[in-house]
């Protein structure tokens, strides 16, 4: 499961007082398998699969990170110890991933 939270923050005025108020919206994507890829624009996507539809094509979402995003989340996972070699062969094989 993937769950993305998006959280806003204001001021909301009670009386004379100003309290802080949190909105917090969640989505759950569900699949039966997740893959993670990098493709050749330089994009980390993962992607849920939900199996078939009635229609006998498959079913997913895909969660596609921008250029800079991807690159905060590899040198993360270069800062607490990823293995180089295997960001290095997710890299070399970006341009025969199917999406």
């Amino acid at each position: 499961m993937i769950e993305i939270i998006e959280r806003s923050c204001y001021n909301e005025t009670f009386g004379t007082e100003k309290l802080p108020i949190a909105k917090v919206e969640k989505m759950e994507i569900n699949g039966l398998r997740v893959q993670a890829s990098y493709n050749s624009d330089g994009h980390l996507v993962v992607r849920a699969l939900q199996g078939k539809g009635s229609d006998g094509y498959p079913n997913d979402t895909l969660v596609v990170f921008d250029q800079a995003a991807s690159d905060v989340i590899i040198s993360f996972c270069r800062t607490i110890g990823i293995n180089e070699q295997f960001v290095n062969l997710v890299a070399k094989h970006a341009t025969q991933l199917p999406f």
